[in-house]
């Protein structure tokens, strides 16, 4: 009995570190996400629009100063400055920055690591009404989006910082209806789709039964039960690669290019599952070879 109720009292309480997780998620939230934090300013020294600068250069021709020139400089590059801050405002608003950015800051604070990919090209759907047909129509545009990324389905090349990382995989854990939409985005090849779809979804030839973790702390089969294993690439691909499985016309444009300069390798993006590559391109969003996560 005596011992029992040491063991009782060694015992941390659960909540105590849940209490004090989720305030250290708050106080980072509000310090990072609570408002805009960040600002454009145009340069004292700012290099203009061709077009801009022969407004400036008829200004001169009719007569202005020096002094009015520098001013209508300064005024023209502080405008473009607030039109270009509201347009990043816009397009993190549109890609929910904010939301994973905060979903990325409690994985974080709770496993000591976030990963958050982006940006990237998405094709993004909106409905709108036809008043001839009284239906609703879809269009697709595409957008640039950021995403949360699992760190337990994140696998990069090992090494010392994300930086140095050449390739990365992520899994993606899809129903039927998530890879139904999928085959809607750019570059993926219809037919390898429709014989995905055509497949039963199994996991049994992955060895990743620790990616779902129940509460109990033993794997979650129920949870991959009817999904699909969908991995991305990011990284080098053989250029040979993309010139037989490449679906859309930009990237077989840039890989006959390449071509002629024997380049082997393009940095791409590769969606594959079950053994059928759905989807190889070349990465629209390309940030000078290095992979689009954030560690």
């Amino acid at each position: 009995n005596n011992r029992s109720r040491r063991d009782q009292h060694r015992r941390a309480p659960d909540n105590i570190t849940r209490s004090k997780t989720l305030s250290i998620v708050a106080r980072r939230q509000d310090m990072l996400f609570s408002s805009r934090n960040w600002a454009l300013r145009a340069s004292p020294v700012a290099t203009l629009h061709p077009d801009a600068e022969q407004a400036v250069a008829q200004a001169m021709q009719e007569g202005a100063s020096p002094e009015q020139v520098e001013s209508m400089r300064v005024d023209i590059a502080a405008k473009r400055a607030t039109r270009m801050e509201q347009i990043i405002a816009d397009r993190l608003a549109e890609s929910n920055y904010d939301a994973h950015g905060r979903a990325v800051t409690l994985d974080a604070c709770k496993l000591g690591t976030g990963v958050l990919e982006g940006p990237f090209l998405k094709m993004r759907a909106r409905k709108r009404y036809n008043y001839q047909t009284a239906n609703f129509d879809v269009e697709y545009t595409p957008t640039q989006a950021v995403e949360r990324c699992d760190p337990f389905c994140f696998f990069p090349q090992p090494c010392r910082h994300i930086r140095e990382a050449d390739w990365a995989f992520k899994l993606h854990i899809m129903p039927r209806s998530d890879v139904e939409a999928l085959a809607k985005q750019p570059g993926f090849d219809p037919l390898q789709m429709a014989r995905l779809l055509a497949m039963t979804p199994s996991f049994e030839a992955l060895k990743l039964n620790c990616v779902l973790v129940g509460t109990n702390g033993k794997p979650d089969h129920a949870a991959l039960r009817n999904r699909y294993p969908v991995f991305k690439y990011r990284g080098p691909v053989p250029r040979e690669m993309l010139e037989l499985v490449a679906a859309d016309e930009r990237s077989r444009k840039i890989v006959a290019a390449m071509e002629k300069d024997k380049v082997p390798f393009v940095f791409g993006t590769v969606w594959m599952c079950m053994g059928i590559t759905l989807s190889a391109v070349v990465d629209p969003m390309e940030q000078n070879g290095s992979l689009a996560y954030r560690v």
